[in-house]
């Protein structure tokens, strides 16, 4: 976990699914964590069937939460955007 986390992987992944032809922005989820942070809470599961983008949401959280790389530029085109916790 520890090259995945902070590294630049996951913003790699990401872009690569920023730029497919069937790109879903699910940055909102992203919104829903901000407000887990500092909460008692720790854990946070995320469950869909088979092939629904699970790996695409941890890539996109890596990516956006990551302090190894500056992904400001792909997050100011999506939903998380209009968001008055997106800084």
């Amino acid at each position: 976990m520890g090259l995945y986390l902070n590294s630049d992987r996951s913003l790699k992944n990401y872009e690569e699914l920023y730029r497919s032809d069937y790109f879903v922005d699910k940055s909102l989820i992203i919104e829903r964590l901000n407000k887990l942070i500092g909460k008692r809470s720790k854990y946070l599961c995320i469950t869909r069937p088979r092939r629904f983008g699970k790996t695409s949401v941890a890539d996109m959280v890596a990516a956006y939460y990551s302090k190894a790389v500056d992904s400001k530029s792909i997050f100011d085109n999506l939903n998380i955007s209009t968001v008055n916790s997106y800084d």
